[in-house]
């Protein structure tokens, strides 16, 4: 029946690699979306756990300097806006 294929909740995956097979000093993060609203761009608002955004902020993919205590993992959050349909739950 045509029409435009309805938005469902996204799904938001985070992947990491970096320059020393994951062990550092610096990251990339991205983030992929599935899902969502489709006539929307997504914002990006990334943090860190310890170390420093060293390009990307604002975008789906970020450069980090890792600035943690040895042996201290890095974490990387982003907060999506602009494509979750209202309804879907969200998580902090």
């Amino acid at each position: 029946m045509g029409g435009s294929k309805p938005d469902t909740c996204p799904v938001i995956k985070i992947d990491c690699s970096s320059d020393k097979s994951c062990c550092g000093p610096t990251y990339t993060f991205t983030a992929n979306i599935t899902g969502g609203r489709v006539d929307r761009n997504p914002t990006y608002n990334w943090s860190v756990s310890c170390g420093k955004i060293t390009k990307g902020q604002g975008t789906s993919s970020i450069g980090v300097e890792a600035l943690c205590e040895k042996g201290k993992p890095i974490t990387a959050t982003v907060e999506v806006g602009n494509v979750i349909p209202d309804g879907c739950r969200t998580y902090s």
